[in-house]
C-alpha cells in the first residue's frame, strides 16, 4: 500500500489516465488494470475522481474488448465503495455502464457490477 501512494505522489495516476485515453486498445486495458489495482486503496479515489477517470471509462465501454471492460468493472465497484463519491459517480452516468456491463455474459464482470450496486 505504501508503494501505491508514492506512485501517486509522482504523477502516476495522471500518467495512467493518459494512456486510458489511448487510441489503442492494449494500452487502454494495461492503463485501467493498473488503474483497477490502485483503486483498491481508498485513498487514492479522490485523485482518481479528479482526473476524470469515471468519465473516461464510460465512453469506452461500448466500443471496449471484454478484457478492458473487466478491468472498468472492477474500478466502478472499487469507487463505489467511497460513499463520498458515490453522487458524482451516478451524475457521470456510471449507473447506466454498469448496467450495460452487467449484460455481458462474464462472471467476474457481472460480479462486479453486482458489488459497485451494492
Amino acid at each position: 500500500d505504501e508503494y501505491k501512494m508514492e506512485f501517486s505522489k509522482h504523477g502516476c495516476i495522471e500518467s495512467l489516465a493518459a494512456l486510458g485515453g489511448s487510441r489503442e486498445s492494449e494500452l487502454q486495458t494495461l492503463a485501467f488494470a493498473s488503474l483497477r489495482h490502485l483503486s483498491l486503496m481508498s485513498g487514492l479515489h479522490s485523485l482518481m475522481i479528479e482526473c476524470d477517470i469515471v468519465e473516461q471509462a464510460v465512453r469506452h465501454i461500448s466500443m471496449a474488448a471484454e478484457d478492458l471492460q473487466c478491468q472498468i468493472a472492477g474500478l466502478f465497484a472499487n469507487l463505489s465503495e467511497s460513499r463520498e463519491h458515490q453522487t458524482g459517480m451516478v451524475k457521470n452516468g456510471v449507473v447506466q455502464a454498469i448496467v450495460a456491463l452487467a449484460r455481458i455474459e462474464n462472471e467476474e464482470i457481472q460480479q462486479d457490477c453486482a458489488r459497485a450496486l451494492a
